[in-house]
């Protein structure tokens, strides 16, 4: 009976007040006078007066009685919250309703089943969930991806002006997050207030796993406002908004080629020089692709295509290509894989900054007059030989500056790319801190040490930029005296985690051994615990474990801290074959390409690192970023980090930005799509509700999915049969809401109940 009652009233326990309407006629009863018959003389002439007006007090005082039941009665309906519902005839009802429409527009949404993209069959089907509205009736439309974005500004819009927007909609380059999607729609709800009782959120999304599931399988999470949102709206119960998520169908076998990497073997890429460029290939299908192409393009134009002969699933492949770029700057580089059901994965970019030459920076704390004696001879000469016939060939990228410690606070840093110093005794303290800050931005800092440093001054003075504490010296500074007193220490070859030092364990020579490098004299480095970016790694260590070589990141840049010197007084790296490769594979692992800042993933910011002696002039005239499609992006300077920092991108593609000069110059980014996006593995509709309660308390099976708070009946997963969809939402339908009628009649009722008790009153009186 309860249930029965509930299709028809929203409280439907308060019509247990409706037995109120009783108190009039027990009152009218306990009133009633009685008396004793008495016959006496004049009695006949009052019986017959009494008898004359008897029946007219009679049905005065039934209609009053009706009318206080009534009042009583229509009141307990009223707080009932009574509703007519659809096939009810003359009564029938249909409540307006306020309905947010979520529109999956990732990029897997762009999957073409039969020829047509999933993407269009959603924005059909959301034409048709509009259309099927009454005048009335508010509608919002949200566009959800890793973010949600509000399609229509504002649920005043008219019907027609909604499908236009969903007709214009178009597909992002990004992934999916259907939780907060769904979360989003909840903030709205709540925010818009909307006065119609019904509340409705139809989502309508692919199959694939990805908009649910992390690839650890475990749901994506919401933060705390968005699980806030969710349990305030579904924990309402008198007002809860129903959930349909309606889920199209993809194809059963998908093939899908993933352009899942574009990359430069080299560090630094040096005009005239070949150049190696890789891509890969990633096939995520269920079928073995054979005869796939891939095709390379450099600033717009075809260079090379390979062919890969057989792909097969999950299977990734690497492509290469040579090419040699002719001048220096910057040049915006694609990858295209022949074309899939899934084209928006098919593509890969990259931005690259080609030198003609990378200036290095080397601060010599002790200049000597004599060949090699000095403490950056051995250094400089590894970085760049005297062999004329290599520089001029460009295979040695490097181009050393050697200065003395009292140039150096001279120096303007944002010309160089690495800065070497060198027993460098003190830098003054103005210098230290613009060393810093330039190292923050993304320069790369290569700190040796020797007999002018002072240990407790370096700590003091350079503490912030080091990797580790300086503490004190350990052996004698002297090869003969170290070899016959048997006091020298070994460089172990067991530590090789550091991607420099991987490289020069790869070298192929015997004579390459990092066992033979001897260390006669060095500082303890005592490594800075640190967390995430700034850990510090060892690079270098000795056989008894002490660090020799230390390595950290510190803001976009890097600092590596040697404890013994660059020349031969402590060590006797400088006479060994392997110290030439050695320099060179640190100095270019420390190197940070101004390129790397420059490619992202879509949703990320872009960031420039601007010159210092520019940065007047650039915030002067301002910056202009274009997208793919041509159209600005802003960008705003920053003058306390010298750089420039763009809004996140919101395409995949190659974006350039315009520097002013007397010689415009371009610079090229690249936004690349996330590959989780391309996994096309499709999730079962049982499988989601085990991440739902099922009732108050109860845990769900697998784990939260949307929030502390049992959903599993307020939501209900469709196939994207229309009609079905429609007939779910009219079968849930909770009817027009009456009580206002039922409001109105009380009002009206004590009106003429007070104006009829006086009426009658004074007619009696």
């Amino acid at each position: 009976m309860g249930a029965w009652l509930a299709n028809f009233f929203a409280n439907p326990a308060l019509l247990a007040g409706a037995s109120a309407g009783s108190i009039p006629i027990i009152i009218h009863l306990l009133n009633r006078q009685r008396f004793r018959r008495i016959w006496w003389g004049a009695m006949h002439w009052l019986w017959a007066a009494q008898k004359k007006a008897s029946r007219r007090l009679r049905i005065e005082q039934l209609i009053l009685l009706l009318i206080r039941v009534l009042i009583l009665v229509l009141l307990a309906f009223a707080l009932a919250r009574p509703a007519l519902h659809e096939g009810m005839g003359m009564l029938s009802g249909r409540p307006h309703a306020y309905r947010v429409i979520i529109l999956d527009n990732s990029y897997s949404m762009g999957y073409s089943v039969g020829g047509k993209p999933l993407f269009d069959k959603a924005k059909e089907m959301a034409v048709k969930l509009v259309e099927q509205l009454q005048p009335g009736d508010e509608v919002d439309v949200l566009l959800a991806n890793d973010q949600t974005e509000e399609l229509t500004p504002t649920s005043a819009l008219k019907h027609s002006d909604v499908i236009r927007d969903i007709q214009a909609a178009r597909l992002s380059d990004s992934t999916t997050h259907l939780p907060r999607a769904i979360a989003g729609a909840c903030r709205l709800i709540l925010d818009r207030k909307s006065k119609h009782p019904r509340k409705e959120i139809v989502l309508v999304t692919d199959r694939t796993r990805r908009g649910w599931m992390e690839a650890s399988d475990s749901p994506k999470k919401l933060d705390a406002p968005e699980q806030e949102a969710v349990e305030q709206v579904f924990g309402d119960e008198k007002a809860k908004p129903k959930l349909w998520v309606v889920r199209l169908a993809g194809d059963p076998h998908p093939q899908n080629a993933v352009a899942v990497r574009l990359d430069i073997d080299e560090k630094v890429v040096t005009a005239g020089v070949e150049t190696q460029i890789v891509a890969e290939v990633l096939n995520k299908g269920l079928d073995p692709l054979p005869g796939l192409p891939v095709t390379l393009f450099v600033d717009g134009d075809r260079i090379g295509r390979e062919e890969i002969a057989r792909l097969e699933p999950a299977a990734k492949e690497p492509v290469v290509f040579r090419h040699t770029f002719p001048v220096a700057g910057s040049h915006a580089l694609s990858v295209e894989v022949g074309l899939d059901n899934l084209a928006a994965d098919n593509t890969r970019f990259l931005a690259v900054d080609v030198e003609q030459q990378v200036k290095v920076l080397l601060v010599d704390g002790m200049q000597k007059a004599e060949k090699m004696e000095s403490e950056m001879d051995f250094l400089r000469q590894a970085l760049l030989p005297s062999r004329a016939e290599e520089v001029h060939a460009g295979h040695m990228p490097l181009f050393p500056e050697v200065i003395g410690d009292g140039e150096f606070p001279n120096k303007e840093l944002d010309d160089y790319s690495l800065i070497v110093l060198a027993n460098v005794a003190l830098i003054p303290k103005e210098k230290t801190d613009v060393l810093e800050q330039w190292v923050k931005r993304g320069g790369s800092l290569w700190i040796w040490m020797g007999d002018r440093i002072d240990p407790r001054t370096y700590n003091t003075e350079m503490g912030s930029l080091l990797p580790a504490t300086v503490g004190e010296a350990v052996g004698l500074g002297n090869q003969e005296e170290a070899v016959r007193t048997n006091t020298q220490e070994r460089v172990s070859d067991k530590v090789v985690d550091h991607p420099a030092i991987r490289s020069l364990a790869n070298f192929k020579k015997e004579e390459g051994s990092l066992a033979r490098m001897e260390v006669y004299r060095r500082f303890k480095l005592v490594a800075k615990s640190a967390d995430g970016a700034q850990s510090v790694r060892t690079m270098l260590a000795l056989e008894n474990g002490d660090p020799v070589a230390l390595d950290w990141n510190l803001g976009e840049g890097r600092v590596v801290l040697m404890g013994t010197s660059a020349d031969r007084d402590w060590c006797n790296w400088p006479t060994l074959i392997q110290y030439m490769p050695l320099v060179n594979f640190i100095a270019l692992d420390l190197i940070k390409p101004g390129h790397e800042a420059r490619n992202r993933t879509v949703g990320e910011p872009f960031v420039y690192r601007i010159p210092r002696q520019t940065l007047g002039a650039m915030r002067r005239a301002g910056l202009s970023l274009r997208d793919p499609a041509k159209e600005p992006v802003q960008v705003d300077v920053q003058t306390e980090t010298f750089s420039a920092v763009s809004k996140p991108s919101t395409r995949a593609g190659i974006y350039t930005l315009d520097l002013p000069g007397e010689t415009p110059v371009a610079v090229h980014f690249a936004a690349n799509r996330h590959n989780e996006e391309s996994e096309l593995d499709s999730i079962d509709d049982e499988e989601l509700r085990t991440f739902l309660p099922a009732s108050a308390g109860s845990k769900p099976e697998r784990g939260l999915l949307l929030a502390d708070h049992p959903l599993r009946g307020d939501v209900e997963f469709m196939d994207e049969n229309l009609d079905e969809v429609v007939a779910s939402i009219k079968k849930h339908t909770s009817g027009r809401e009456i009580w206002r009628w039922f409001v109105m009649a009380v009002v009206v009722l004590l009106v003429a109940e007070s104006f009829l008790a006086k009426r009658f009153g004074d007619f009696n009186r």
